[in-house]
């Protein structure tokens, strides 16, 4: 969800509700909630068949154990739109701009490792860390939309700062039957490996990450499972636990 459209926080004496249609995939139903002083957004999904808010929310508990900085999301149930996805502004009035913005015009140019050299350059050690953070915890749910529009810099006491990581809905084959995630997504050459903004696939892509230099906790098989199984019906957790299990492997930890 490109954010860039929000603005930042303003204050509001009485509930209200604003609607906006698009995204960087275009076909997500969003809506802006302002409950009394504060801002929420709402995402639904895509089609009664696809499962974006339960995976935003899946992915929010799996990053919460993992110790990243997330912005947190839960369900809530909309009169028009179904099952949502809800999100608190996270800006408390600050000023932010997404880091696509915030690089400008030069980023455009560059791709690969450079355009990824280009980004954690302009970063700070700290802000650099919580990025590659993102890039890992994307790796290991299989988040498709991790585009420059889907991380945010907000400024605090002067300061740029990165945003906690947010929008993980086009994560762990949220548009993907069962049969799909077991044919493609649990295959061995892993068929449905897509990732960005800087290489084409994960696997390219977690290569450009200094994995030694993060810190996080490494969640037990137990946690996960009880993650997916609140979210997703048997069938489908079980399969999302494989692929959780399998990609922690590829980068050198068992669960």
């Amino acid at each position: 969800m490109d954010l860039d459209w929000l603005g930042n926080s303003e204050s509001f004496q009485e509930t209200k509700e604003e609607v906006f249609e698009g995204g960087s995939w275009g076909d997500l139903p969003k809506r802006v909630q302002f409950r009394e002083s504060e801002k929420f957004y709402l995402k639904g999904r895509m089609s009664s068949l696809t499962l974006e808010p339960e995976v935003e929310v899946a992915c929010t508990q799996l990053a919460k154990i993992m110790g990243i900085p997330h912005v947190e999301y839960w369900l809530e149930e909309h009169t028009e739109l179904g099952t949502v996805s809800v999100s608190k502004d996270f800006t408390e009035g600050n000023p932010r701009v997404s880091l696509f913005r915030f690089l400008g015009s030069e980023i455009s140019k560059k791709r690969g490792r450079q355009k990824y050299n280009l980004v954690v350059d302009s970063l700070s050690p700290e802000c650099r860390l919580q990025h590659d953070l993102i890039l890992f915890f994307d790796f290991i749910v299989g988040n498709r939309d991790r585009h420059l529009r889907n991380f945010d810099m907000v400024k605090e006491d002067g300061q740029w700062k990165l945003a906690p990581m947010y929008d993980n809905g086009m994560a762990l084959f949220s548009r993907e039957s069962n049969k799909h995630i077991l044919n493609q997504g649990l295959a061995f050459n892993y068929n449905d490996d897509f990732s960005r903004p800087y290489k084409e696939t994960h696997t390219q892509q977690i290569k450009l990450v200094d994995l030694k230099r993060l810190v996080w906790n490494l969640p037990t098989e137990y946690q996960i499972k009880c993650i997916l199984e609140s979210s997703f019906e048997a069938e489908r957790a079980v399969l999302l636990l494989s692929f959780i299990k399998r990609n922690f492997k590829e980068v050198g930890h068992e669960v």
